[in-house]
């Protein structure tokens, strides 16, 4: 592409580039809402934005989704994002 010449609308969407600053707003907005957990990674992967790991409840998970449709609006992405069981064990550990 010739660096005097504007993109066209369609391209200017698809960039790579674009994408990869809505992937960073929803870092911000995950770290803002406080469901940024060490385990979840939100990464874009050749136009594809992959949110993955595990959250601590239920409510977590649902909040990652919201923000993921309002910001990613129009990008691919696949999401994989866990409960993790946080809770007491229901029995004993058998040691050996």
């Amino acid at each position: 592409m010739n660096p005097y010449e504007a993109p066209t609308p369609a391209a200017a969407e698809g960039a790579e580039g674009h994408a990869e600053y809505r992937v960073a707003h929803l870092h911000e907005r995950l770290v803002d809402e406080g469901v940024a957990d060490l385990g979840l990674r939100v990464e874009d992967r050749g136009g594809t934005v992959i949110i993955s790991g595990s959250v601590a409840t239920e409510g977590c998970r649902a909040t990652v989704l919201r923000l993921a449709d309002e910001v990613l609006t129009g990008l691919d992405r696949h999401v994989d994002v866990t409960v993790a069981e946080l809770g007491a064990p229901d029995r004993a550990e058998r040691l050996l």
